[in-house]
């Protein structure tokens, strides 16, 4: 179910997006982005991000769509972003910055929503998404034990679907108010406690098994073999937000996603004041991630830090709504 910005913090009923395209009316924020990557001290940069990726280009035009299709959402207003977290090498990580967009994409595509709504309300479509491509994972790279954490956000205007395994955490804010979108897959969490320890799995020194912080996963194929079904797996949590002038009052706000090397720095808060400062100076939301990855380094952190800001601007709509009433009533 699409979640909207007031629901989180007031669990108020859910109102319905306005499709007002007129003159003078906001019919929707520019969305742009930012991402910035610091290595750690003791290896080469196992993390990799994905800034905002057009998905229309990957969709295959050619496929024949029935008369019954043609109400099907345009997929140009549809983007991509993520974070990957690798383990143990670089191989994994990078192999889902390579892939797994593509594995959605035919999803969508073979699933023929009729629109974005319909499309976050899909229960499969990230769960097969991630479990292809964790498949194709084994199959090409079959001796190879490397493993990456994984945070995805789809952006359709302004709303997005957001979808993860392990702890690249994502964060929207607006304006002073912070809300924490996903929550971390770790063995300190005591959903994922319950649900390893309900399917055989063990839990030693606050790791899985003894040897991964992260409790869900992309590869560690040997891993996953070696534990019981349904351990250490890929399956995805989602969640879905929209936000409009109704119930998010400010004119900008962002999702901020980073890996763990930014979370076991800063709190949420944080994290979102330092952004948010730094795009109040420059509005260039490159510069904010740089800000925040460096300031991390600065603190000292020897992970990898990374992450990547979605940024969606009202203003200019908003200005533009207000210079049409100006003009309409002189």
């Amino acid at each position: 179910m699409m979640k909207r910005f007031s629901e989180i913090l007031t669990r108020k009923t859910r109102t319905s997006l306005s499709s007002d395209n007129s003159e003078g009316t906001i019919v929707g924020p520019s969305v742009t982005h930012g991402t910035a990557s610091n290595v750690g001290l003791y290896h080469r940069n196992e993390d990799v991000v994905v800034g905002l990726m057009n998905l229309a280009e990957f969709f295959d035009r050619n496929v024949e769509r029935k008369e019954s299709d043609t109400s099907l959402f345009d997929y140009n207003d549809l983007f991509y972003a993520a974070v990957f977290d690798g383990h143990g090498g670089r191989e994994c990580s990078y192999f889902l910055s390579q892939q797994l967009h593509l594995e959605i994409v035919k999803v969508i595509q073979d699933s023929k929503f009729d629109d974005f709504d319909s499309l976050s309300s899909s229960e499969t479509l990230f769960a097969q998404a991630f479990l292809n491509c964790d498949k194709r994972f084994e199959l090409e790279y079959p001796n190879n034990n490397t493993g990456s954490c994984a945070t995805v956000s789809l952006v359709y205007k302004n709303s997005f679907i957001t979808a993860w395994v392990g702890d690249c955490r994502a964060v929207l804010c607006a304006g002073d108010v912070t809300v924490q979108v996903s929550n971390d897959h770790r063995a300190d969490n005591q959903e994922e406690r319950d649900r390893i320890l309900t399917n055989g799995g063990s839990i030693e020194y606050g790791r899985l098994g003894g040897i991964l912080s992260p409790t869900r996963v992309f590869g560690d194929i040997d891993l996953k073999k070696s534990m019981p079904s349904g351990v250490l797996t890929v399956e995805p949590s989602i969640i879905c937000f929209s936000i409009n002038e109704e119930n998010c009052p400010s004119s900008q706000y962002f999702l901020l996603m980073a890996t763990d090397g930014i979370w076991d720095t800063f709190s949420n808060q944080e994290a979102c004041a330092i952004v948010s400062k730094a795009l109040k100076y420059n509005n260039n939301p490159v510069k904010a991630a740089k800000r925040l990855v460096d300031e991390a380094a600065k603190r000292g952190q020897e992970d990898d830090m990374s992450c990547c800001i979605v940024l969606w601007d009202n203003s200019t709509k908003r200005r533009k709504s207000s210079s049409v009433l100006k003009k309409a009533t002189e």
